[in-house]
Formats: structure tokens, sequence, C-alpha cells
């Protein structure tokens, strides 16, 4: 199911954005400001993923994302991921492909928004847990 991120533009042609967020995820507080991004040079917003620690690479967790779906439509994107998912091999499927194909166009957002085992900077703090990856909890 999570191969469908690749084509949310095509599916909601009505949308201009969507708010993915993974089911092994928990909301703790309004999280409303994420609508309020200003996307319009970003394909994507998330949070990195520190373990995919690469230099001059923005690597993002696709278990929460702001898609901002009329630039993916606009950029025809969607088409170029459906391909390039059917010609190489991601580790991380449809993340990794995403990743690669938004650099230089993904917002990082603070860690807060996407807590899990790599990013322990906000403990407390965080506004969504995500349960990915998470050990001992």
């Amino acid at each position: 199911m999570v191969l469908l991120r690749v084509v949310f533009s095509e599916i909601f042609p009505h949308l201009n954005r969507i708010l993915t967020i993974d089911n092994d995820t928990i909301v703790r507080e309004n999280i409303s400001e994420l609508w309020d991004l200003d996307l319009n040079n970003y394909y994507i917003a998330g949070c990195t993923e520190f373990q995919k620690d690469f230099p001059n690479f923005t690597y993002i967790n696709m278990g929460v994302a702001m898609i901002n779906l009329k630039k993916w439509r606009e950029d025809g994107l969607a088409e170029k991921l459906v391909q390039d998912l059917h010609t190489y091999y991601f580790e991380e499927t449809e993340q990794t492909a995403i990743n690669i194909a938004c650099q230089g166009h993904i917002l990082v957002l603070n860690s807060m928004y996407n807590r899990n085992n790599y990013t322990d900077l906000y403990l407390g703090k965080e506004k969504i847990i995500h349960y990915a990856a998470i050990r001992g909890w």
C-alpha cells in the first residue's frame, strides 16, 4: 500500500497537498501547522532519517510526510517514480525512490514531527511518535 504514495498526485487530482502518516504512529498533539507549510519550491516535507546519513544528500523518513501533489503533477514526478520503481532495485522501495527523485526539493522538518529510535533530540517534546525501528518500547 505504501507504493500508492508514488501516484497520490494522480489518485487525488483535486488535491494540491496531502499529509501521509504511517499506521505505526501516534499523533500526540495538534499538528495543523504542517498544513500551512510553504511548499511552493518543494516536492515533499519530512524528517531526516539519521541512520541514512549521506553527505550532500537529504534522506527523509516517509512515515510522516507532507507531499506537494500540485508540484508532482506539474513536473511529472509520479510517472518518473513509477518508471524508476520498474527499472531499479531500492532497498527501502518507495521511500528511497522518492528521496532520490526529490533531491534539491525536500523541506526538512523538525524531528519532533517524526520521533523514532534515531531521533532522540526531542524526547518528551515530540508531537508524533513513529514506532518503526523503535527498540525497547
